[in-house]
């Protein structure tokens, strides 16, 4: 195809302005990279937090908190739940819990309209509900209604835009808010057998770049987190693999919800924990797909997250 000459001058003016502008957002990330921005405080917002039973949820719960938050818990165990959310009040900050599944489209609609008429706009949505999965895809062919596929995808994918029902509009009107989805190594490289979770997890990469893509001008921030590896409860004790545990170590739950709260106050849009891991796995992506598989064997890395 030729081009005549106007066309050829706009051509080579917008590759210009985009090579200009790539230039410029490239030092804008280093700069903010080695020169953070100042945290936004967190006081009084509210703040959902979304799986408070155990794990990264609950310690999430009690450090915005201590930040000052209003925390929301919400989770189906209302054992636990009320409990943490009395342990928060003991502290002296002001915390709620919710019951709620989150698979259910109308319990969520229900229990997000209770919270915004009680407590008021929810300012920050943490989801927490990454699913450990045990079970390999070759564990469970017959029967497509099992927990391998079914529930991770309810859980971590479906949960996603029951909650955009229920608070998105709210936060656009209100002109801020930010939503912050934790998801696992499964969402930056895949494992051959665990199909659920993988898929799963590669689904909320999706739904946050394309929720992040919308909403710019709103006022609205999205982070979405990679979390590997941390110390699981025993029940998922055995999902965890690695043929050489130095490669990566392990992270405590506390200090992962400290590190999701740091970046989270300065708007990153995507890291990993540890941080060096997303770098990683975007430098893996140049390689041809069979060195990666390659590597990936070799670091046998499995899928962790609870």
């Amino acid at each position: 195809m030729i081009l005549n000459p106007l066309e050829l001058i706009v051509l080579v003016f917008d590759l210009i302005c985009l090579i200009i502008g790539i230039y410029f957002a490239f030092l804008s990330a280093v700069f903010e990279f080695l020169f953070p921005p100042k945290p936004k405080s967190l006081w009084r917002e509210i703040v959902l937090i979304v799986g408070t039973e155990y794990g990264i949820g609950r310690e999430l719960a009690l450090q915005y908190a201590a930040l000052g938050a209003v925390v929301v818990c919400w989770d189906t165990n209302r054992r636990e739940n009320e409990r943490l959310a009395f342990e928060i009040r003991k502290r002296g900050r002001r915390a709620y819990a919710f019951t709620c599944d989150i698979t259910k489209r109308e319990q969520v609609l229900t229990t997000g309209k209770r919270v915004l008429e009680t407590i008021g706009p929810v300012s920050v949505i943490v989801h927490s509900c990454g699913l450990p999965n045990h079970e390999t895809l070759l564990d469970v062919t017959e029967n497509a209604d099992s927990f391998f596929c079914v529930e991770p995808m309810e859980k971590a994918v479906l949960s996603l835009f029951w909650l955009q029902e229920a608070f998105l509009e709210t936060m656009i009107k209100q002109g801020k808010g930010h939503w912050v989805l934790l998801s696992s190594v499964a969402g930056i490289e895949t494992h051959p057998q665990h199909l659920g979770i993988t898929a799963a997890q590669f689904a909320v990469q999706g739904f946050s770049e394309s929720i992040s893509y919308n909403l710019p001008k709103k006022n609205v921030n999205v982070s979405l987190v990679h979390i590997y590896p941390f110390i699981l409860p025993p029940l998922f004790q055995k999902i965890l693999q690695k043929r050489i545990s130095s490669y990566f170590g392990t992270i405590e739950p506390q200090d992962a919800a400290r590190h999701i709260i740091y970046g989270m106050r300065r708007n990153r849009v995507e890291f990993s924990i540890p941080l060096y891991l997303h770098f990683l796995n975007k430098l893996l992506r140049i390689l041809p797909k069979k060195s990666a598989f390659m590597l990936r064997d070799s670091f046998d890395t499995g899928v962790d997250f609870g």
